[in-house]
Formats: C-alpha cells, sequence, structure tokens
C-alpha cells in the first residue's frame, strides 16, 4: 500500500471546494441551461453545484472503478433520459483521473446536441490527459470522498491483509485516512 498515498476529504471541505468552483464559474460570466452529471460520483458535486448556481441537474450513469488504486475502462450504464438539445450544459464528475471518463462522457453528450458543453470537476490528477474547464485541486493522491467510507474501508483492508498486516495494523492505517472509530467498527471486516 505504501505505493498509495491518500487525499481524505472532509465534507466540509469537499463542500467548500465545490463553493469555490461554482464562484469560479460565476465570476467567468458563463450561463447554462442545466448540469448533467456524471453519476454515481458526480450527483454530489451536481447537487452543491446545483444549489450554488441555481440550475436544474439531469444525469447518466457511468461507472470506472472497481477497487483502490485501479482504474477500469468506463462504461455508460444508464443513459441520460432528458432533452437537452441547444442547451448550454455544465458536465460534472467528482474526480478525473486520465480522463477517459470525460472524453467517454463528451463524445457520448454531443450526439444530444447540445449548443455548448462545459467540463467541471474538483479534483484533478496531475497525469490527466483531459483538462476540464474548471477544477479546484490538482492532486497525485488518491481522492477519499466523504461518501465513500464503507467502500474504501473494504478495499484499503483488503489490500492491507494481501500485505499481511494485522487488524491493528490495519484499523490504525484507516483512522490516518480519516475515519473514524465508530465507522471502522461498524463497517471494518477482518
Amino acid at each position: 500500500m505504501s505505493h498509495i498515498s491518500f487525499y481524505p476529504l472532509t465534507w466540509e471541505q469537499f463542500h467548500n471546494d465545490c463553493f469555490q468552483l461554482a464562484k469560479k464559474v460565476a465570476q467567468a460570466g458563463n450561463k447554462f441551461d442545466r448540469i448533467v452529471c456524471i453519476d454515481r460520483g458526480g450527483a454530489v458535486v451536481a447537487r452543491f453545484l446545483s444549489d450554488f448556481l441555481d440550475l436544474k441537474v439531469s444525469s447518466f450513469v457511468m461507472v470506472a472503478y472497481k477497487e483502490v488504486g485501479k482504474i477500469s475502462q468506463p462504461k455508460i450504464m444508464e443513459e441520460l433520459k432528458t432533452d437537452i438539445k441547444d442547451e448550454k450544459i455544465l458536465l460534472v464528475d467528482e474526480i478525473i483521473d486520465s480522463g477517459s471518463s470525460f472524453e467517454i462522457a463528451t463524445r457520448y453528450l454531443q450526439k444530444f446536441q447540445p449548443r455548448k458543453i462545459t467540463t467541471l470537476a474538483p479534483y484533478i490528477k496531475p497525469v490527466s490527459r483531459f483538462k476540464p474547464d474548471f477544477w479546484q485541486v490538482s492532486t497525485a493522491k488518491w481522492v477519499v470522498f466523504p461518501y465513500e467510507v464503507r467502500e474504501t474501508i473494504g478495499d484499503v483492508s483488503k489490500i492491507l491483509q494481501k500485505q499481511e498486516k494485522s487488524e491493528n495494523e490495519i484499523k490504525k492505517q484507516l483512522v490516518k485516512f480519516g475515519f473514524s472509530e465508530e465507522q471502522l467498527g461498524y463497517f471494518f471486516k477482518s
């Protein structure tokens, strides 16, 4: 696990990063008809931005991750059900790693003939081949979102178990990532 560094987010930090992004969007003078989010990950970002920018939200589901540290090829699992023809769209997701999700999503949305697609992700990886129009933080670390508690505890535990770490060592590492003792007690599987 030493090859993976983590960037655990609190709800407050995540909310503030999205607020700062909304301010950037507003200050740039961009006007949008709606937010289209890449669901699941983009759903929380879209909800925050919907409030900050007073925009309606539509979504489609794309899945790209199997476990911590491993990226799979993104696939659209549920289609967009909204007519966005001639609309100015703000396409959002929570993070851009390689950039393939945004590349696929942008191509996918083009078939609906929006007037314009502007892209936004609060977090990006410096190695990404896709740079969104708006972003807040660039980090090479694995970003742990506050809504991924069970998922991350389970995945990290499995990785550390393969490294023959004891249950106590695993829990100590998870506490360092920002998980509470209560969360570990509820979700930890040895």
